[in-house]
């Protein structure tokens, strides 16, 4: 049975689809290729960038000091909040950034002869994002691991199909380099 998840995933799938078609394949191509840099950048980068920003937000104080549930997976929830935060932050931002790097080179290859194509290729793409973002997004919800996110998951239909079919990978890579040096909960 469908649930409250599964409604929300497959609205940001064909959200991505519609967006896709609207807005053509040259900027899908790099709003896909964005989510891959984006999550790699994220991935590699995310715990110096916590780091960064902790010296004007104390996010790594706040949030362990707020959150001391300790978790499944053997951390402490505040712990793996810090991670997560600056993993979405980071990977934002550099969306943010390749988005206005597409927007200038959209309007240099604008081809109105070509308005079909680019449009069925924007909904192709823009498909594919929007599994690509609801992978990502089921993972970090598998992260936080939480009661709550937990039955959600476990309720869901479409999250048991990318947990079981798309996301071992996406997950453990981020399990295994976000939260590869965080002390164990006592």
């Amino acid at each position: 049975m469908i649930n409250w998840l599964d409604i929300v995933l497959l609205v940001l799938i064909f959200y991505s689809a519609v967006s896709g078609w609207r807005r053509g394949l040259v900027r899908q191509l790099f709003d896909i290729a964005g989510i891959f840099i984006a999550y790699f950048v994220a991935l590699r980068y995310s715990v110096a960038f916590m780091d960064w920003l902790s010296q004007y937000l104390p996010f790594q104080n706040w949030l362990p000091a707020w959150f001391t549930t300790q978790l499944p997976i053997g951390f402490i929830l505040g712990d793996v909040l810090v991670r997560l935060l600056g993993f979405v932050l980071l990977f934002f931002i550099v969306r943010a950034l390749i988005k206005v790097f597409s927007e200038i080179v959209h309007g240099i290859f604008s081809l109105p002869l070509l308005g079909t194509v680019n449009g069925l290729g924007g909904l192709a793409v823009g498909s594919l994002k929007g599994i690509l973002l609801a992978i990502i997004l089921v993972a970090v919800l598998k992260l936080v691991g939480t009661a709550f996110w937990r039955t959600a998951l476990e309720n869901s239909v479409v999250a048991t199909s990318i947990l079981d079919w798309l996301l071992p990978a996406v997950y453990e890579q981020m399990q295994n380099i976000l939260l590869t040096d965080l002390p164990p909960a006592v």
